[in-house]
């Protein structure tokens, strides 16, 4: 089944791909539709990171967010996007209050060869 079929990433490919969706939910949803263009225009224009490049630089983006957003609204709209992932991976979000979106994407991607061998079965 492909990942449309199933909703779950097959590859760390896939999963950059469900990522990206989620972050465009959380910016509609939160912030609203006006806001998308400014924010990936604000990140490519003082970071060099563009929208189809955030999961390679998920790190620096998250550096960014803290700035634009301060910490503690960083830390909810990384969780928001997160929530969003993991329903999108069929995974169950337990909230930490520690992490950051950084935290949660890589355990998903800890728990994507799990999901993998799942879905082959």
């Amino acid at each position: 089944m492909s990942q449309l079929d199933t909703g779950r990433a097959e590859t760390t490919e896939d999963l950059g791909g469900l990522l990206l969706d989620s972050l465009d939910e959380a910016l509609v949803d939160l912030m609203g539709a006006r806001f998308r263009q400014p924010f990936y225009h604000y990140f490519e224009e003082r970071y060099g990171i563009t929208r189809d490049i955030i999961p390679n630089r998920l790190d620096e983006f998250v550096v960014g967010l803290a700035e634009l957003l301060g910490v503690l609204a960083m830390g909810t709209f990384g969780r928001a996007i997160a929530k969003r992932l993991y329903l999108k991976l069929g995974l169950k979000f337990s909230n930490h209050e520690e992490y950051t979106l950084l935290d949660y994407v890589k355990e998903a991607r800890m728990n994507l060869p799990l999901l993998t061998n799942t879905s082959r079965r």
